[in-house]
């Protein structure tokens, strides 16, 4: 599974600016969207652990850690999405910053479980490896097609938007660069 991630991760390092094109992006909103995926791509590490370390604590007897985890990283979120945007006045790159300052204080947060007393989690090599990955396959693939599927929803709203330079209200109201 590792290497699956890390083979994404590279590939949409080097492809990102076709993958901008195919999610939606025009000209005008390309180099916004560059400044915010700039540093989330970099930080990508943290948002694909976050829900594997929400469900182990979950499963590990800790869910208000995991509240507590998501209550102070969507804090962090707001509260620095406003400083580095409006006071620093750093644009969508303050926007990335906050939004991944929060993400790995989340994970960070939830990763001091496994250093507590509290924790009963064991790494367990599993001895028939191929029923194992079928087991998983099964049970995950219900929220697996659930994002696959929001993921292709995402695709469809933000291509049935025309790509005018002149019709979003965004790249009007936006300061000049």
């Amino acid at each position: 599974m590792g290497l699956v991630i890390v083979i994404i991760w590279v590939l949409v390092l080097i492809f990102k600016f076709p993958i901008y094109r195919l999610l939606g992006g025009s000209d005008v909103l390309i180099p916004y969207i560059d400044d915010y995926a700039g540093l989330t791509f970099w930080t990508y590490p943290f948002f694909i652990l976050l829900p594997f370390l929400s469900c182990f604590l979950r499963n590990d007897d800790a869910p208000k850690l995991v509240m507590i985890s998501t209550l102070v990283g969507a804090a962090i979120n707001i509260f620095f999405d406003w400083f580095f945007v409006f006071p620093c006045g750093m644009g969508m790159f303050g926007a990335s910053l906050a939004t991944s300052m929060g993400t790995a204080a989340q994970c960070f947060i939830m990763a001091m479980h496994f250093f507590s007393k509290k924790c009963t989690l064991k790494l367990v090599a599993p001895g028939k490896l191929l029923s194992v990955f079928v087991r998983i396959t099964k049970n995950g693939f219900g929220a697996g097609f659930s994002q696959l599927s929001l993921i292709i929803a995402t695709f469809i709203i933000n291509n049935l938007f025309p790509r005018s330079q002149n019709n979003s209200y965004f790249c009007r109201h936006s300061k000049k660069r």
